[in-house]
């Protein structure tokens, strides 16, 4: 008696090419092996179910790259200022500094989130 037919849903019709060099091919069957799998199955299992980062637009990158070198600068006129006023005895002013300060370099923090790892998330900042 033959097997009976998958429904359409679970029958794998498309196939994908993926070239491999002689290194990449043993490395793959090893660690299909060691998972228990063929390697059509571990690609799958890795491919869909494991997590990765999505890389940013070159575009993107250069221009937060570009951003955080306007804060930087921004903090150091900042930083410099700071100085001058504390050196002036004037605190409500070199507190204002201050906080300004510490609000640049949580937004370098978070730019810096976005370079290393592609996405942005409000809840992420807990």
């Amino acid at each position: 008696m033959a097997r009976p037919r998958k429904p359409d849903a679970l029958r794998r019709d498309i196939s994908r090419l993926v070239r491999f060099t002689e290194a990449e091919d043993k490395a793959l069957l090893a660690r299909a092996s060691l998972a228990g799998m063929n390697p059509s199955e571990f690609l799958r299992d890795t491919a869909l179910k494991r997590r990765f980062t999505p890389r940013l637009p070159l575009a993107e990158a250069d221009f937060l790259l570009y951003v955080r070198g306007e804060i930087g600068r921004a903090g150091n006129n900042l930083n410099q200022l700071m100085q001058q006023l504390t050196t002036a005895n004037s605190s409500t002013t070199a507190y204002a500094t201050q906080t300004v300060l510490d609000q640049l370099q949580e937004i370098n923090q978070e730019v810096l989130k976005l370079l290393r790892h592609g996405s942005y998330s409000r809840e992420s900042q807990g």
